[in-house]
């Protein structure tokens, strides 16, 4: 069809409707949508090719590329041409990245490989340095060809000295091979000198760079018998230095530091002291203070035939609510009984404080106060009066001058206080007596509670099936007695002990001290259980608070823990010893040092004894730390 002078193709036609109207320059109105059609109704080819006849054919031949397939694609195609593009980008991006690593991964791989195994490493010229120009022979000037003047060049790898020899190729090489797992390393392959680290170990020659052992081809190290060197004992002396400052023992480095000692003999076993198994509650919450001035104020007035001083004492403490100590060893030295009557020289209402003063005068005593508590003792001018006798060493006779001396050495201590020390010059001084075979001062009973004799353990011929192990307590626990009435109300602590004392007839001692740390005071309530023997129940009873009840003889009962008793002091009086003094006097002091007891102990010359001052658990074991001797 031909429409003025223009020959127009239908089919160009129907191109020219699919192209975008702004790019043809058509009217709004036929601008397309949805896809590229048009949505108005169509027009006939008469007035689509009235139209093209009036563009200008400078415009025509501009838009010459509505042909490109691009234009004739749709969207979706192309979106889906774009995702495919970016696709096969990020999987070419993937592959090199995944590329790069598995090369650096490998190139890391040969470099350990190289490092571990340095004799093995190829000879390659740029990455080691050359030699030194002294120790490089120089090149003589020739006129050879290049390639000939390469051959002449030496070799930097190879040490001053070392010359490859090149074999006929007719000669026959008579060496045994080398197994093919140890591969020896080539000339090529040895580290230069210059390049090895200093030897800070080395000594004098330290200073120079070595080459190791096995960088010498064909040379095996001798194999030596001797063990190797100790590194911290066979250090040059440049290190010694610095393990005496550090003070470090050769074959032990993390030892520390061992001070010579005498160590006490290998079969020395020595039992500890019972431990106090003390609540740590009980130390968080220390028992609250009582004010002593305040509780001493109370009015009483007591109408009785008289008590006996100790339940006196029980009854002062059960309505102050104040402990009492009584001086026990003070009193037991002076000879005076703590189960005497005591009574109110004038009756009536008075404050309890001034019933107790007058009442320890009367007998002359007196109440110490002190911060936690009261002590019923001695005055010291009474006291003094009490032991003059005692510590006087008149009867001593001529040797009045060495039992002076001896008594001085474990009396006169600082540790002790002015009461302390003249109780145990009495003490010392009368076992001083019986030792030498004079008739002692003291009373039996003060004897017997705080002295003990150890004789004939170093001449005991014990039977191989009973030998005696240890001596018998002193002081046993309380196991019979009558415990009295079954009560139906609480009683206090102080109330049950003065009654089951007075049941039976005997001095209850009460250790306070012990009972304070245990937050117990003597107002405590308790409620026993009466019908059984006075030792089970008050054993039942005072478990839970961790006290004891022991007999130290018919008429008197001590209330403590077994940590006191067992640390509680005796004076010990000891067997002859004969030649060997020295080493049994030294074994008692080891079996004291492993147990961490201070003990005092002395030898008599007169009478070759010992006496020795020690804590209850040791005198126990005398017979079996003295058994080597016996």
């Amino acid at each position: 069809m031909v429409v003025g002078n223009d020959p127009v193709d239908s089919q160009e036609i129907t191109h020219s409707d699919l192209l975008d109207s702004e790019g043809l320059g058509l009217p709004e109105r036929l601008r397309l949508s949805n896809g590229g059609f048009s949505t108005e109704e169509p027009h006939s080819a008469l007035e689509q090719n009235a139209t093209t006849a009036t563009i200008p054919a400078e415009q025509q031949g501009d838009s010459t590329d509505w042909q490109d397939n691009a234009n004739w694609a749709t969207e979706s195609t192309q979106r889906f041409r774009r995702q495919i593009f970016t696709g096969i980008a990020i999987a070419g991006g993937l592959l090199l990245v995944a590329i790069l690593v598995m090369w650096s991964l490998s190139d890391s791989a040969s470099q350990s490989t190289v490092a571990k195994n340095p004799a093995a490493a190829p000879n390659d010229g740029l990455e080691n340095p050359p030699r030194p120009l002294e120790d490089t022979p120089a090149a003589e000037p020739s006129s050879n060809t290049p390639d000939d003047a390469s051959q002449n060049v030496p070799s930097p790898l190879i040490p001053d000295g070392d010359e490859t020899e090149q074999a006929d190729p007719g000669t026959t090489n008579d060496t045994i091979s080398p197994p093919p797992d140890s591969v020896p390393p080539t000339p090529g392959s040895v580290i230069p000198a210059e390049l090895m680290p200093m030897d800070v170990l080395g000594g004098e020659d330290g200073g120079s760079p070595t080459t190791p052992p096995a960088a010498t081809p064909g040379v095996v190290p001798e194999q030596s018998d001797e063990p190797a060197a100790d590194p911290l004992t066979d250090l040059p002396p440049e290190l010694a230095s610095f393990v005496n400052l550090l003070d470090l023992p050769g074959n032990a480095p993390d030892a520390p530091p061992v001070t010579p000692g005498i160590a006490p003999a290998d079969d020395l076993v020595v039992d500890q002291a019972a431990d106090a198994m003390l609540d740590p509650m009980l130390l968080a919450t220390p028992p609250p203070d009582v004010n002593i001035d305040n509780a001493l104020k109370f009015k009483v007035a007591i109408q009785t035939a008289g008590y006996p001083l100790t339940s006196f004492v029980l009854v002062c403490s059960e309505l102050t609510q104040v402990p009492i100590q009584v001086d026990w060893f003070t009193l037991d030295l002076a000879g005076i009984p703590i189960l005497q009557k005591v009574d109110d020289p004038q009756p009536g209402w008075k404050a309890i404080g001034d019933l107790m003063d007058a009442i320890a005068a009367g007998i002359g005593m007196e109440f110490e106060q002190e911060k936690t508590r009261l002590l019923l003792t001695l005055t010291i001018a009474e006291a003094q009066a009490k032991l003059k006798t005692v510590v006087n060493t008149d009867d001593f006779g001529v040797e009045q001058e060495s039992a002076k001396t001896l008594v001085d050495r474990i009396a006169n201590d600082p540790r002790w206080n002015e009461r302390e020390q003249l109780n145990l010059r009495a003490l010392v001084t009368d076992c001083l007596r019986i030792a030498r075979g004079i008739d002692p001062q003291l009373p039996e009973p003060a004897l017997a509670h705080w002295t003990a004799r150890a004789d004939g353990l170093l001449t005991m011929k014990a039977a191989a099936n009973s030998p005696l192990e240890v001596f018998a307590e002193q002081w046993p626990l309380l196991e019979g007695g009558q415990s009295g009435p079954q009560l139906d109300t609480a009683i206090t602590l102080a109330g049950l002990l003065r009654q089951t004392a007075q049941a039976n007839q005997v001095a209850c001692i009460v250790n306070w001290d012990d009972a304070r740390q245990r937050r117990l005071t003597p107002g405590q309530l308790v409620l026993p259980y009466a019908n059984q023997p006075a030792g089970q129940m008050l054993a039942k009873t005072l478990a839970p608070m961790g006290l004891q009840v022991r007999t130290a003889d018919a008429k008197h009962w001590w209330v403590g823990t077994a940590a006191t008793y067992d640390r509680m002091p005796l004076l010990v009086i000891g067997d002859e010893m004969g030649p060997r003094r020295d080493e049994i006097l030294q074994r008692i002091r080891d079996a004291a040092a492993r147990t961490d007891t201070l003990i005092f102990i002395e030898h008599d010359p007169v009478s070759d004894r010992y006496l020795a001052m020690m804590p209850r658990f040791l005198y126990r074991q005398l017979p079996t730390i003295l058994r080597p001797f016996s």
